[in-house]
């Protein structure tokens, strides 16, 4: 580097940048690059005295390059106290030695082994979720439990879910195409299926953020409302344009706007007992659920060019639910269809023709799955809108059945 702040170019034209007696060989940078590297050895200088004495030296002077970096304001207490936790700042060494080239990316992860073991060796996460505005109805009260907690930001709903290593490594690993974990599904279920009068439509964003429990807890036993503006801090910064395309997956930007919810016929005594009942340990109650789910976030996407999907997607969820209250009147694991709707046909005296509406929805499942049943339809599989909200109203009555063991009435 000449008086100037340049950089001297050096046989093949890299650069050699020394960080704490370490010699390494960087890819070609612009003059700027200069503040960013040094800001890099000052987060990764950080990052080892985290891992040895359990805090930072200078904190204040970090937290106000790392603000100048971002263009981020650095007033704000609570911000600056996540922006020099150790998880944050694996974010931005991630992001700062991604920018400076590869060779600092090689660097980095010799000089900082734990900063693998960092999250490695976090148990517990809570998963940050963003909904959509457009096309969603949503419950419109908060709801808190130990592990989950539903509220609102500025008028925008949010869900905080504490979510265990394994299920986030469950939804990962074990398919590649899902993108919700077990929490998720419980709190959700419980939120949408226990409204019968109108329906609670949930459009998830793929704004999604692990962080460790105790980044977003701090000194809290539990969620609550700081915890719930600690943890939308935290996704801010993480959303900053800097952080979010190095975080693993693609962002959908959200869309935001006024957000429709379902205040009438929420009755929370309801919703509690759905979620206490829930079993986030079977996998019959868990896939039916998600079915149902997924069913009302197809319906209403636009032009309705995802129906069929919709519908066979609440077919499925049906057909849960028949085999969850096969197990809870019966108890035996082999399921049998007719003491089933028997069973269905007296409970559901008030509501007469469930047993019809099943045997109908299954044909049509029948139709949708296979490319030539036995009915010979045509390409074009006869739905209407009502195969969905005649059915999809059912479901809720029988999943709320098949997981609580009561009737949930029509206005609660």
């Amino acid at each position: 580097m000449d008086a100037t702040g340049h950089w001297l170019v050096r046989g093949c034209g890299a650069p050699v940048v020394t960080c704490e007696g370490v010699r390494l060989l960087v890819t070609p940078v612009r003059h700027w690059d200069h503040d960013e590297l040094r800001l890099l050895d000052h987060v990764l200088a950080a990052l080892v005295e985290c891992a040895e004495t359990g805090s930072a030296r200078n904190a204040e002077v970090l937290r106000r390059n790392i603000g100048e970096w971002l263009r981020m304001p650095t007033g704000d207490p609570m911000a600056a106290a996540l922006v020099v936790h150790p998880f944050m700042l694996s974010r931005f060494a991630w992001a700062l030695s991604y920018r400076l080239g590869h060779n600092v990316r090689e660097e980095r992860d010799q000089r900082l082994p734990d900063l693998r073991s960092l999250h490695e060796s976090t148990t517990v996460f809570v998963r940050i979720r963003r909904f959509q505005a457009q096309h969603g109805r949503y419950f419109g009260y908060p709801f808190l439990a130990d592990d989950a907690y539903y509220s609102f930001w500025d008028d925008s709903p949010v869900l905080l879910t504490m979510v265990p290593r394994e299920w986030i490594q469950e939804q990962r690993w074990e398919n590649e195409l899902g993108w919700i974990v077990r929490p998720e599904v419980k709190i959700l279920a419980s939120l949408s299926f226990s409204v019968r009068e109108g329906l609670c439509l949930f459009q998830l964003s793929d704004e999604v953020y692990d962080v460790p429990a105790e980044l977003v807890l701090g000194e809290e036993a539990g969620f609550s409302e700081p915890v719930v503006r600690r943890a939308l801090a935290v996704a801010r910064i993480l959303a900053h344009p800097e952080i979010a395309r190095f975080w693993g997956y693609k962002r959908t930007p959200i869309e935001t706007g006024f957000y429709e919810f379902q205040t009438a016929g929420v009755a929370m005594e309801k919703t509690r007992m759905f979620y206490d009942s829930f079993n986030i340990q079977d996998d019959v109650m868990l896939r039916t659920a998600f079915c149902l789910l997924k069913a009302q976030m197809l319906w209403t996407y636009p032009g309705q060019m995802f129906a069929e999907d919709a519908c066979a997607n609440l077919f499925f969820g049906l057909e849960g639910c028949l085999v969850l209250i096969h197990r809870r009147v019966v108890g035996s694991p082999n399921f049998e269809l007719e003491p089933t709707l028997r069973h269905i046909e007296r409970m559901f005296t008030g509501w007469p023709g469930y047993v019809g509406a099943l045997e109908d929805a299954y044909e049509k499942r029948v139709q949708i799955v296979h490319p030539e049943p036995r009915m010979k339809t045509p390409w074009l599989r006869p739905l209407r809108a009502d195969d969905f909200y005649e059915n999809y109203g059912m479901a809720i009555d029988l999943i709320y059945y098949a997981v609580t063991g009561e009737l949930l009435p029509r206005e609660c």
